[in-house]
This record gives C-alpha cells, sequence and structure tokens, in this order.
C-alpha cells in the first residue's frame, strides 16, 4: 500500500492533470478557431509565413524554460530562498537574451528564406519577452506549490485573449503582423493575472557560488530545450525551404490539425507531471515513477489512434474543403505523439531528479537524429514528410528506452540516476 503522502501527490497530480489538459483543450479551440479565421483570411503564401514566424517564436519562447524556473520547483525546501533570489537575477539576464536572440534570429530567417517581412515580424514582437520577469517569482512559487489549477487558467485565458486578438487582427486587415499583436495582448494578461496574486518571500542574498552552479544547470537546459524546440519544428523548417509557399501552406495545416492538438496535450500532461515528481523525490518515493510513465505512454497511443480516426471529419470541417489535401497527411502525423510522449515524459522524470545533463544528451541524439532523417530521404511533398517524421521517431523512441533500460538494469552510462 502506498504511503499516505504518495497517494496524496498522486490525486494531486490527477487533479492537475485535469486542470492542465482542461485548460489546453480550451485553449487549442482558440487556437484552431485563430487558425481557421487565417486560413480563411489570409492567402497560401501569407499564411506559410504566419506559421513560420510562429515556429521561430515558439522556438525562441521555450528558452525561458531554461531559466531558474525548474531549478526552484526542484530544490529542497533549506535551498528555496536562495534559489529563488538568485533564480529572478538570472531569469532577468535570459530575458533579455532572448530579446536580442528574436532579433537576430529575424535578420537571418529573413535573409535564409527570402522574406522581409519576417524581419519585421519577430523584431517587432521581441521585446514582449521583458514583461515575463516581473511576475516569476510569483509563478516559480505557484507552480512549487503543485497549484497547476492556477497556472493553467492564467495560461488558458492569455492564449485565448492572445488568439482572440490575432483573429480580429487579421480580419480588419493587419495581415501577417496580427501575430505581434497576439503577442502583446498575451504578456499584458499575463501580467495582469499574476500581479494581483501575493509576492512572494525573498529573503535570499546573492551569492556568486549559487549563481553559477545555477547558470550551469541553465547551460544544460538551454541544450535541452533548444534541441527539444528544434526537433518539434524541424520538418516545417525544412519544408519552408524546399516547399513552394502552397505546399507549405498545405503541411501547415496537416501539422496544426493532427500533431498539433496531441502535442499540446502531452506538454499539458508534462506540466502537471514535473512538480508532482519533484514532490515524491523529495518525499523519497521514486519507486512508482516508471509505472506512472508507462500509463501515460499508453493514454497518449490511445488518444493517438483516436485522433487519427477523427482527422478524415474534422479538418475539412474546421479548415474548408481546399484543405482537404492535407488529410492523409494528418493521419500520419497523429502516431508520431506516442514516441514524441515517450521522450518527453522520460526527460521530464530525469528533470525532475536534477539530472540535468542525462537530459539534455537524449535531447540532443534525439534532434541529430531526426535531421539524419529528414535529410537523408528524399522529401518533396508533405506526405513524405508526414510519413517520414513518423519512421523517425519510432527510431529515436525505441534507441532511448533500449538506452534507458541498459542504464536502469547496469547503471554504468549514468551511474547517479539509477533511481530512474
Amino acid at each position: 500500500m502506498q504511503p499516505y503522502y504518495v497517494q496524496s501527490a498522486l490525486t494531486k497530480f490527477l487533479t492537475n492533470a485535469g486542470w492542465s489538459v482542461s485548460a489546453e483543450l480550451v485553449a487549442k479551440v482558440f487556437r484552431l478557431t485563430t487558425l481557421f479565421a487565417l486560413a480563411w483570411v489570409l492567402s497560401l503564401e501569407q499564411y506559410g509565413l504566419v506559421m513560420l514566424s510562429l515556429v521561430l517564436q515558439d522556438i525562441i519562447r521555450m528558452l525561458m524554460r531554461c531559466g531558474s524556473g525548474p531549478q526552484v520547483v526542484q530544490c529542497s525546501k533549506s535551498e528555496l530562498l536562495q534559489t529563488l533570489y538568485n533564480g529572478i537575477v538570472l531569469q532577468w539576464i535570459l530575458c533579455s537574451l532572448l530579446v536580442i536572440i528574436q532579433m537576430s534570429v529575424g535578420w537571418f530567417a529573413s535573409k535564409f528564406y527570402q522574406q522581409p517581412l519576417l524581419f519585421e515580424i519577430l523584431w517587432l514582437a521581441a521585446p514582449v519577452y521583458l514583461v515575463f520577469p516581473i511576475v516569476s517569482a510569483r509563478v516559480f512559487t505557484i507552480t512549487r506549490n503543485n497549484n497547476i489549477a492556477k497556472i493553467s487558467t492564467a495560461t488558458a485565458i492569455a492564449l485565448s485573449f492572445e488568439n482572440c486578438i490575432i483573429a480580429c487582427s487579421a480580419f480588419f486587415g493587419a495581415g501577417v503582423f496580427s501575430v505581434v499583436f497576439g503577442k502583446y495582448a498575451f504578456a499584458i494578461i499575463w501580467l495582469y493575472l499574476f500581479l494581483k496574486e501575493p509576492t512572494p518571500s525573498i529573503n535570499g542574498e546573492f551569492s556568486l557560488n549559487k549563481m553559477k552552479a545555477m547558470f550551469t544547470a541553465s547551460c544544460k537546459l538551454v541544450a535541452s530545450e533548444s534541441a527539444k524546440a528544434l526537433k518539434m519544428h524541424t520538418d516545417l523548417l525544412i519544408a519552408g525551404r524546399i516547399l513552394s509557399p502552397e505546399l507549405l501552406g498545405l503541411y501547415s495545416i496537416a501539422r496544426n490539425a493532427s500533431i498539433g492538438i496531441s502535442q499540446s496535450f502531452v506538454s499539458a500532461l508534462d506540466t502537471a507531471l514535473f512538480p508532482y515528481l519533484c514532490d515524491i523525490n523529495r518525499a523519497k518515493q521514486t519507486n512508482k515513477t516508471k509505472k506512472l510513465l508507462s500509463w501515460l505512454v499508453i493514454f497518449v497511443s490511445v488518444m493517438a489512434v483516436i485522433q487519427s480516426l477523427l482527422v478524415p471529419f474534422y479538418l475539412p470541417m474546421l479548415f474548408g474543403a481546399k484543405w482537404s489535401m492535407a488529410i492523409d497527411s494528418a493521419i500520419w502525423l497523429c502516431y508520431s505523439v506516442i514516441p514524441i510522449a515517450f521522450i518527453d515524459l522520460c526527460c521530464s522524470s530525469f528533470r525532475s531528479l536534477a539530472r540535468f545533463k542525462i537530459e539534455s544528451v537524449i535531447r540532443c541524439y534525439a534532434l541529430i537524429a531526426f535531421i539524419f532523417f529528414l535529410q537523408f530521404f528524399e522529401i518533396h511533398t508533405p506526405l513524405a514528410f508526414a510519413k517520414t517524421m513518423l519512421l523517425a521517431n519510432i527510431v529515436i523512441g525505441i534507441s532511448i528506452y533500449v538506452l534507458v533500460f541498459v542504464e536502469r538494469k547496469y547503471g554504468f552510462l549514468f551511474p547517479t540516476s539509477r533511481t530512474f
């Protein structure tokens, strides 16, 4: 029989997962409505450009997860005040760097894709990152306290408002710049919602040694999150280079209508899972981790099968008959979420143990192998991209499973991580 603490933590996880998935469902409905609106209002070339700008911004935005947040959530109670104090300083540094990074990426991407408007979109949206450190201490503390319901609700509200602004801006003629208005709308709502929360006690003191340790951990997280974000969008980035604007728009629709939906639910589960794993690790109760992760992967697999059966019905209904050619690609893409979910949940488990190096190794291997697959095969159509994605993710998922199995059985690869 499980100890009461573990039962309580598991109940909290299931509740948080429900909140997180529900919030993601609300946000996804608004996102699909926005994509539906953009698909009707914009031309195929404009739609492809908007999707490309959103992909690049998503990749850069994910680097915010490389800051002090995971370390504040994962650290012991005795280290909390000092970690939080130094973490806020680190968060301001990170977000300032993200502004510079996005502007630089905008310039490079506009040259690479020969789309001058891409630079303007990314440059105008870059200052948004300076808003988030203002409420970082509140967000980190709420997450550590396992109050994912509050985080999920705020995220759903902000994302819904962002998508409404994007859709309205597009209808009123903002064109590709509608995404810029949406990003600022999200930041304003996020700031408003968390400024109402009580300010946590930050009585720590600046420590150079602590900052160095946190910076080293953040560098490992940067490698992990960068590899994750790039892998998540590499296919679209490569497609943007070799497909015509029309085919890129078709592939984007297939992607958004399939793995774009299911991967959001996986991220929602992962959001609820991480603080739960940190709780049971601090309680020295890690024996249930493997079983829980297995059940979550099975759940995602069932969800993927159901989604693939529904794609032929909801894709033309939501996006219009002109996008029906994307149905076959979308069906293949649905199944890619299964190995992706395994990798994400596996890395979340290592992160909860502060094994950031192992996590980054897995992520970087997955990225390199994925790029190899996309470059090895000749891919010239959306359907070919979808099939190659599925094959690549299956091979990568199996190889990582073997790696983790060998580690758990023999422990000679990463000797300090055998609790996984």
